[in-house]
């Protein structure tokens, strides 16, 4: 997908739309594609593997770097700083979101955010939080950047000063800071935030996913218990009970949880903060756990949750606040505050390496009993240790052992400094060391991926197809049952489940290829376009059908009813379907009637395409006779770009032609340079009147939200450019 919206673009325009899958798709209003977001850009890189690993590298770096200047702002220590980005950066929750690779980009700018909410509340120009914010959502994941922003705004504004010295101010001015700078957000991801909106309205999919959907693969309870001891490579690819399958692991060891547990000695007059996070924290678990939380139940019957799938992705919150829980408890255990450590005060420290306060004792905040946080850490880890045996979660010994090794080492450390035998620079250092050593070894099932060179080759199914593809192709592994059971027939993921998925040219695999497809594995679907193919695959004559569509072949797995195959290779079946439509022709009659009655005649047995044409109901088309008699219509394409196409018509009479791509209200025609109207036909293509005689047609896309968002993006990026070379006002002291 990013491959192909780089290649579009080297072609000196954004891509609006996608010609090659789902008989045309709108590809701007689909957000995961990322047309408009700078961090896709190694991807214009001639190279797809090195664009590939240079695009995850680049985004973990954003979001460690995110998560350090978040919490040094913050006031935390510099090396419990490091740890805690470290930890967000290279633990599992994060990595795992990396082959769902929107969710991924999103997470990785949510500290950034967080931290510009900070700094906007506290007067530092609306800039700081505007661009993490538009970022995090042009990455592709919405429905984190809008709670994420939500989020940090709320926390920025009820927090304010607490915990640092001045008069907090009212929430009403710092709520009249923060709304300029969500506005000028918005208006900077207008121009794909609009058409993404209209797009959403019109296919549905903010209320048509059933409960099922909205529940499936959350985090289970054997996903928890691998949060302290990491699970074996060979089940973080495999789905068990227990186990939501979505996040591949949540693995960071147990050094973390023991820190975080002692967060609130690190948190001295931060207690609205510390309870913020936690209820972050807390809610994001609930909602990852699916049903088992019972809150996206609840939120689904209030109908808050039937636009969204695949709960498990929230728990990047819960990682997010877990990674502060630890830079505090870090700092608490060894100061007893969340303090910052200048440079004077480090070699402060050097100089009396036997004392573990560096300020006086009555400069010091009262701290919470870290002994305490210890003991009730300790129960906690013992605890979950405890179950993880329980649930018979018996990891690699040789990253089991690396994790208690480093454990012992982090634990005595801190025992060390507390007991003011070793300098607490130095602690910390080593419990640093200690929490992010582990992590490659334990969390890195995540990013294994499947070898180049089982990725390169055209897939031999439709090989013979290549390099001029004509016509569409049929992709049963679009969905996502067959492609599980083809994919994963022993139930487990390995390098082979990619090749299999590539050479069934699921997903956007078909793009690479130039091949084009009938259907689309896009998560804003289009209804009719669906409920058309489908009905062609539940009832009535299949072929008859996908050849309406332009499908000369049909790629599958299994065996299809009623069609010989023509070609066999890999455990692939391919069949030519018979007397396919073509990109465009001409109809006998057009009647006029809804979806329901055009579903109905489909499945007939004697459906012919070229004989009727189902408009949309109440579109009338004057000056067409419907009656029959010799005559002629030709229409040939003088152009067919992915935005645009010219075709030059001639016909003896009056005649309707149906284009066989799908329906967008963004098209427009022209005919002979007058716009003339399309309309919706056959439930889900173009279709228009045609006069006698020799005619040009002109098709043009250019959606309604692209143009007005356009203009406001375009506004608010001038007003950002204003902002920042003005310098925004000074940081109040």
């Amino acid at each position: 997908m990013k491959a192909y919206t780089a290649l579009r673009w080297r072609a000196g325009a954004p891509p609006l739309w996608n010609p090659l899958s789902g008989c045309g798709e709108p590809w701007l209003a689909q957000l995961q594609t990322g047309v408009f977001y700078p961090g896709d850009l190694p991807f214009l890189l001639p190279s797809l593997s090195a664009a590939v690993l240079l695009a995850i590298a680049l985004h973990l770096c954003v979001a460690t770097a995110g998560m350090a200047a978040w919490l040094w702002d913050l006031g935390c220590s510099r090396r419990a700083a490091l740890a805690a980005a470290g930890l967000y950066g290279a633990a599992g929750p994060l990595l795992s979101l990396v082959p769902v690779y929107n969710n991924f980009c999103t997470a990785a700018w949510l500290p950034w955010v967080f931290l510009g909410a900070r700094r906007v509340v506290r007067r530092e120009g609306a800039q700081a939080f505007a661009v993490p914010a538009a970022l995090s959502f042009l990455a592709g994941e919405p429905a984190l950047a809008a709670a994420g922003a939500v989020s940090a705004l709320a926390i920025a504004v009820l927090t304010r000063a607490e915990g640092e010295p001045g008069r907090p101010e009212h929430t009403a001015r710092a709520l009249g800071r923060a709304l300029p700078a969500a506005l000028l957000a918005l208006g900077l991801v207008a121009v794909t935030a609009i058409p993404l909106g209209e797009l959403l309205l019109r296919s549905g999919r903010l209320g048509n996913a059933t409960y099922d959907e909205a529940v499936a693969r959350p985090v289970g309870p054997r996903d928890l218990a691998g949060v302290v001891l990491p699970i074996s490579a060979e089940e973080s690819r495999r789905g068990s009970a227990g186990r939501g399958g979505y996040v591949v692991t949540l693995a960071m060891g147990p050094l973390p949880i023991l820190l975080a547990a002692g967060c609130a000695a690190g948190f001295p007059g931060r207690r609205r903060l510390l309870l913020l996070l936690a209820l972050l924290g807390g809610g994001a678990l609930l909602l990852a756990l699916g049903e088992r939380g019972l809150l996206v139940p609840a939120l689904y019957r209030l109908g808050v949750f039937r636009g969204l799938r695949y709960p498990a992705r929230w728990i990047i919150f819960t990682h997010l606040a877990l990674a502060v829980a630890v830079a505090a408890g870090l700092d608490g255990f060894l100061w007893g505050r969340f303090r910052s450590v200048t440079a004077a005060e480090e070699s402060e420290s050097r100089a009396r390496p036997g004392d573990s306060s560096l300020l006086a004792d009555d400069e010091l905040p009262h701290p919470v009993a870290p002994a305490r946080w210890t003991l009730l850490g300790g129960l906690a880890l013992l605890a979950t240790m405890t179950a993880s045996a329980l649930l018979g979660r018996v990891g690699d010994p040789w990253r089991l052992g690396a994790v208690g090794i480093a454990f012992l080492v982090g634990a005595a450390a801190l025992a060390l400094a507390r007991a003011g035998r070793l300098d607490a620079q130095r602690a910390a250092g080593v419990v640093l060391l200690a929490v992010l050593a582990p992590l490659p070894l334990v969390a890195a099932d995540a990013l294994e991926g499947a070898p180049a060179e089982l990725l390169g080759k055209a897939p031999p199914v439709v090989a013979d197809l290549l390099p001029d593809p004509r016509g569409r192709v049929f992709v049963a592994c679009h969905d996502p049952t067959l492609l599980a059971r083809f994919t994963l027939p022993a139930g487990i993921w390995s390098p082979e489940s990619a090749r299999r998925s590539r050479e069934a040219l699921a997903g956007y695999q078909n793009l690479r290829l130039g091949i084009a497809t009938t259907g689309s594995p896009s998560p804003i679907g289009q209804p009719r376009l669906s409920a058309l193919l489908g009905g062609a695959l539940e009832g009535g004559d299949p072929l008859r059908v996908l050849a309406l569509a332009d499908t000369h072949h049909m790629v599958s797995p299994f065996p299809f009813r009623g069609a010989r195959a023509d070609r066999q290779t890999g455990g692939l079946l391919r069949y030519s379907v018979p007397s396919p439509a073509g990109r465009s022709f001409f109809t006998r009659r057009v009647e006029a009637g809804d979806d329901a009655a055009i579903s109905a005649a489909v499945r007939r047995r004697d459906f012919a395409p070229e004989e009727t044409a189902y408009v949309e109901a109440g579109a009338a088309v004057p000056g067409l006779s419907n009656a029959g008699g010799r005559g002629y219509a030709v229409a040939r394409f003088v152009r067919d770009d992915p935005e645009s196409a010219e075709l030059a018509v001639s016909a003896s009479r009056a005649s309707f032609l149906v284009l066989t791509r799908s329906w967008d209200p963004g098209w427009s025609a022209l005919l002979d340079g007058v716009p003339a109207r399309l309309l919706r036909t056959d439930a889900a293509f173009l279709g228009l009147l045609v006069p006698a005689g020799e005619h040009r047609v002109a098709l043009s896309y250019r959606p309604r939200g692209y143009r007005e968002g356009a203009v406001v993006s375009a506004a608010s990026l001038f007003l950002l450019v204003v902002l920042v070379l003005a310098g925004g006002p000074r940081r109040e002291t």
